[in-house]
């Protein structure tokens, strides 16, 4: 049995598929990680006036952002957004402070995190860095 070539259309379809698949892959992030069932309640388009953490790291649920999330805290609440190429899937959130409980520190490495859950009962855990977690404290 002869090797089977190899597809010479191959290269020519490689623009095609992969932006498919690299979007296919965030779609699903966002639905293993819970970000779709908080953009269900939480999700927006309009971002609040409000300071921003930008390439920040963190996790929703058990699916880990790296240094692809901006934040923003605001008095109405955290707004987290997925940088443009990881957006798919991924609409921006609008959490109010009142949906946000059980905060507790970690510390992973030499960075220290914040984990908490947003609603009641728990639509999701987040965990984002420490100082942004508390900016608000320092606005108000």
């Amino acid at each position: 049995m002869q090797p089977q070539p190899f597809p010479e259309s191959l290269p020519f379809l490689m623009p095609l598929v992969f932006p498919l698949f690299w979007c296919a892959v965030s779609f699903l992030l966002s639905r293993f990680s819970g970000w779709r069932r908080l953009a269900l309640v939480h999700g927006t388009d309009r971002p609040p006036r409000g300071t921003s953490f930008r390439w920040q790291s963190g996790s929703v649920g058990l699916v880990r952002y790296r240094n692809c999330l901006n934040i923003r805290a605001a008095q109405e609440g955290l707004f987290i957004s997925v940088a443009w190429p990881f957006r798919v899937g991924h609409k921006p959130l609008l959490v109010p402070w009142s949906a946000i409980h059980d905060a507790q520190p970690q510390k992973i490495l030499w960075r220290d995190f914040t984990k908490f859950q947003i609603g009641t009962p728990p639509i999701a855990s987040v965990q984002i860095p420490t100082d942004v977690f508390e900016a608000p404290r320092s606005i108000a």
